[in-house]
């Protein structure tokens, strides 16, 4: 696909500024808003897109998110990144007969 666009010099086909395509996120930023998703409401998500701009700005732009600002402890990061492994596991397990971890504390 790449090789017809560079033959056709974009006269036919998509340019590389379709307007149709600047909400689309990457894949880099899917895979983080598919964890992301999967976070607890509140500070963990908002630490979540200060640690990945990429996201944020994405969110911005689609979602209408305000930027998010400040900083992270190093212990919100550690509990973050519990998140982020517990968020990651939970939306690789996608498929329909997947059975779900049971945390009991």
């Amino acid at each position: 696909m790449e090789q017809k666009y560079q033959e056709t010099d974009g006269s036919v086909g998509w340019k590389p500024n379709d307007d149709r395509f600047r909400t689309t996120p990457t894949k880099e930023v899917f895979a983080l808003w598919e964890i992301y998703n999967d976070l607890p409401k509140g500070s963990a998500r908002l630490n979540f897109r200060i640690e990945n701009k990429d996201l944020d700005e994405w969110g911005q732009l689609t979602q209408g998110w305000k930027p998010a600002t400040g900083t992270v402890t190093p212990e919100e990061k550690e509990q973050l990144t519990l998140d982020e492994q517990i968020a990651t596991r939970l939306a690789g397990m996608g498929g329909a007969n997947q059975l779900l971890p049971v945390f009991r504390g």
